[in-house]
């Protein structure tokens, strides 16, 4: 009986054993092979390439050119921006700013978390130094006139009176106040250009003399490569404090100063984009590029400037003549080959006071009575000024020629080196004179100060002095409500322009720039139209 029980016993445990062997078998074999998505190679970097000069040095309070302007702006920012689209001014490092009642104090809040390229944060402290360095003697900076002018106390830092400046006021570290010495509402205007551009104190304190060649700002991108006479590359910011921005990895500016080569470059797809000078443009507009061709919009004013105090040019009625015997539409046509719109302002459109329904009348049949009752029926002759080298000057003072001579007026053409120009026209001894002039901020002060207030008229040779237009111009300064401000200007243009013809408007010129199909969405930056690859992006 024992031995039947253990037999039994036994033949269950086998089977037990059997039953787990069987589990154990099947829990080892091999499972089924997943299936996995193969990994995906990360985007090529978008790289944007263009040609151009070598910058030389990248320190906008000592810059000179527009061109140098198109690499620091997009290393630097300012406190406010001018709004490519609409043209109104917006913050950029400032979140918000204050006017106080008196149009004196400008108090601005910072946006928090920004940060340079180096990684220091932005602070209040950064901008006092920014503003105490533009106006610092050994900094030596050409744009000090922006500011010296209307921050208080800024002749004592200039003359190395004081160290600092209490109207500069760092108030707590993201809130920092500047008080002028009189109201002057394009102050924000004149501080969102690349002039303005806010930078870190410590690191630019110790670079010194080097900072020009090694910047460190708070812009989309910086240098991370400088080849000199070779290639500059701008690189994406990873601090940078707009989110999603910029969208290219890297931006190229190979250096190419010969424009044939550039050309030939361009068309093989190296670059992307490509300044494209009027002469060139045809041969653009008619080549599978003809749909890519950009029309920038630099506001600028070619214009003869008549010194309202030399020989026959003191006589109004001489100079309404000159104005009256210029037929812009035609000059436009056949001289600039439509690249260029007639001006009959010197203020050119998009200016706050530019008004559109102004026009300066071709009356050939006019001028000849105003000189004629002026005492000069049988003609006058004026001297046109300008420098030895300027040959595109030269070809546009011939074209003024032909038209003067219709109507009796014969404009000489005077070649001079260019230091003895510069010289006379300081002294406010040029008769008459060729020239352009490009708006440094989207202000009308920036065009009629200098041109009508008779405090400044010697030094751009027209000599002008008209206490009405002088009132209006100093009253307008003060005045905040931006509409109240350009119906001003709008006044002083009728009486220095139209009535007294003392700048004779022609055309404000067109500029041109020419992309690949594939890049998309470059902004062009007012007022200097220059190029800005922030939002650019290259697409199949």
């Amino acid at each position: 009986m024992a031995k039947r029980v253990s037999r039994c016993v036994l033949g269950v445990f086998l089977v037990l054993c059997v039953a787990v062997l069987a589990l154990g078998c099947a829990g080892t074999q091999p499972a089924a092979p997943k299936t996995t998505e193969p990994t995906k190679a990360p985007p090529p970097p978008m790289v944007i390439r263009r040609a151009g000069l070598d910058p030389q040095q990248l320190d906008n309070h000592i810059n000179t050119t527009n061109y140098t302007l198109s690499f620091s702006r997009q290393i630097f920012s300012s406190l406010v921006r001018v709004n490519p689209k609409t043209l109104q001014l917006e913050g950029e490092l400032a979140a918000s700013w204050t006017v106080s009642p008196d149009g004196k104090a400008y108090t601005f809040k910072l946006k928090p978390g920004i940060k340079f390229t180096n990684g220091a944060a932005l602070v209040a402290d950064d901008v006092k130094f920014t503003f105490e360095r533009i106006l610092r003697p050994e900094t030596a900076s050409i744009t000090q006139w922006v500011f010296a002018e209307y921050i208080q106390g800024a002749e004592d830092l200039q003359s190395g009176k004081v160290k600092s400046l209490d109207s500069i006021k760092v108030i707590d570290p993201l809130t920092v106040s500047i008080t002028l010495r009189n109201p002057f509402a394009p102050f924000l205007a004149a501080i969102a250009t690349g002039y303005g551009s806010i930078y870190p104190r410590e690191a630019c304190a110790a670079a010194g003399k080097d900072w020009a060649q090694k910047p460190i700002g708070t812009g989309p991108f910086k240098v991370a490569k400088w080849e000199r006479d070779s290639i500059i590359v701008l690189e994406k910011n990873p601090n940078y404090f707009e989110k999603g921005l910029p969208i290219p990895d890297r931006v190229e500016y190979v250096v190419m100063p010969d424009r044939a080569t550039e050309e030939l470059e361009f068309e093989a797809n190296k670059f992307h984009w490509m300044t494209l000078p009027v002469d060139r443009y045809d041969r653009y507009a008619n080549s599978k590029w003809k749909d890519y061709i950009v029309e920038t919009k630099p506001y600028t004013t070619y214009y003869l400037a008549l010194n309202t105090t030399m020989g026959p040019l003191k006589d109004v009625r001489v100079r309404q003549a000159i104005s009256l015997a210029i037929d812009r539409e035609r000059f436009v046509k056949q001289v600039m080959k439509g690249h260029a719109a007639p001006a009959h302002t010197l203020l050119p459109p998009g200016i706050p006071g530019y008004d559109g329904a102004v026009r300066l009348p071709y009356d050939p049949v006019k001028a000849k009575k105003l000189l004629a009752d002026a005492g000069y029926a049988k003609g006058v002759e004026i001297e046109s000024w300008q420098t030895k080298e300027a040959e595109t000057t030269f070809m546009w003072n011939l074209a003024l020629q032909e038209m003067l001579k219709e109507v009796g007026i014969n404009l000489k053409i005077v070649k001079m080196d260019r230091a003895a120009l510069r010289e006379m026209t300081q002294k406010g001894n040029r008769p008459c004179t060729w020239g352009g002039w490009w708006a440094d901020y989207l202000d009308p002060h920036n065009f009629h100060y200098p041109w009508f207030h008779s405090k400044n008229t010697t030094s751009v040779s027209v000599n002008y002095k008209n206490s009405q237009v002088d009132a209006m111009l100093d009253q307008a300064m003060a005045v905040q409500d931006p509409v109240k401000r350009a119906a001003m200007y709008t006044e002083v243009e009728k009486i220095a322009v139209q009535r007294d013809a003392v700048v004779v408007p022609v055309f404000h010129i067109k500029n041109y720039a020419v992309t690949q199909p594939s890049l998309k969405d470059v902004v062009y930056l007012p007022p200097t139209a220059l190029e800005n690859f922030i939002t650019a992006k290259i697409v199949p």
